[in-house]
């Protein structure tokens, strides 16, 4: 069986990542998308 420490740090590594996935790409994606606009016009 593997540690439990090992197995809790794991997860929450995992968990942090995920939860960074999902709140900075649409961050830069505005970014990009303010740029493009503000140069269109």
């Amino acid at each position: 069986m593997t540690p439990q420490a090992q197995v809790g740090s794991v997860t929450g590594i995992a968990g942090a990542t995920g939860g960074l996935g999902g709140f900075v790409p649409p961050l830069v994606m505005g970014a990009i998308w303010r740029e493009v606009l503000v140069r269109d016009t």
